[in-house]
C-alpha cells in the first residue's frame, strides 16, 4: 500500500491565521514565518492506497511553536479561532 503524508503549517497572528510552510508528497511551498506570530501549528493529512477507495484519512494538529506569552496567545486563539483544519 502506498501512503501519502501531507502537511500544512498556520501561524496565528494578530490579523488571524497565516498559512504558511506546505508539504505534499511531490514537492513542498515554502512559505513565510511571520515576525509577529504567537503560535504555530501543523495540519497533518496521512492515508494509504485504500483511502483513496473511501477509507478515513488520519487528519491531526500538532503544535510546532508557542510564544512564551501565555495571555497573547489565549486572546487571539479567542479571537480567530482554533488551528485550522484544512491545508488553505
Amino acid at each position: 500500500m502506498l501512503t501519502s503524508h501531507e502537511w500544512a503549517e498556520w501561524h496565528l497572528t494578530p490579523h488571524g491565521w497565516e498559512v504558511g510552510t506546505r508539504k505534499w508528497d511531490h514537492g513542498k511551498e515554502p512559505g513565510e514565518t511571520p515576525i509577529d506570530r504567537v503560535l504555530t501549528c501543523r495540519f497533518h493529512d496521512e492515508f494509504d492506497s485504500l483511502a483513496l477507495c473511501g477509507s478515513e484519512h488520519n487528519r491531526y494538529i500538532e503544535q510546532v511553536w508557542r510564544s512564551k506569552k501565555d495571555a497573547d496567545v489565549k486572546a487571539l486563539v479567542s479571537e480567530h479561532g482554533r488551528c485550522p483544519y484544512r491545508f488553505t
